[in-house]
């Protein structure tokens, strides 16, 4: 739907500028995007607590005492890790950490499998919305508490029940 190899979308982050590389064949091989900084400080996310980064913090919901890591990535994302993503009750967990009075604006919820050093795989759950089957914004802040919590180097791929994206 368009002929530019960059072009403008405004989004509730702002305005990206994607960048669309061509391959050998004619046909678009990969679409880039710099989705912006990463925000780290709780007050930024916003999150109820002392200042500063929120990484592996402990976080009671229904009796079960979970680590999570926040950061703002134009929007809020708060992730956790699992053994195994396609076994979390993401319609029962998700709006539990959603709309935890830790978030005073709520929180999107991630929860991620580490596959490897360079692989993640991310069922999301967005404010607002429910259970999402791709997330940009989820997929980089995964990408960033990953390499936050020391699970990941700075280049990973996040498997999401659409394909993978590469951050």
């Amino acid at each position: 739907i368009i002929d530019k190899k960059q072009f403008a979308i405004e989004t509730l982050a702002g305005i990206m500028k994607p960048e669309v590389i061509i391959g050998n064949d004619g046909k678009v091989s990969l679409v880039t995007i710099n989705m912006g900084k990463p925000f780290t400080d709780r007050a930024l996310i916003p999150m109820d607590g002392p200042a500063g980064p929120v990484v592996d913090e402990p976080i009671n919901i229904d009796g079960t005492v979970y680590k999570i890591t926040s950061l703002l990535m134009g929007v809020p994302h708060t992730m956790t890790y699992v053994r195994d993503v396609d076994t979390v009750n993401l319609p029962v967990l998700g709006p539990k950490f959603e709309t935890n009075p830790l978030f005073p604006r709520k929180t999107n919820m991630n929860f991620i499998q580490v596959v490897d050093n360079k692989t993640i795989k991310v069922r999301t759950w967005e404010r607002g919305a429910g259970a999402t089957l791709a997330c940009g914004t989820g997929s980089c802040a995964c990408a960033v508490g990953s390499y936050l919590n020391g699970f990941t180097g700075r280049s990973v791929d996040v498997n999401l029940y659409l394909g993978t994206l590469h951050i």
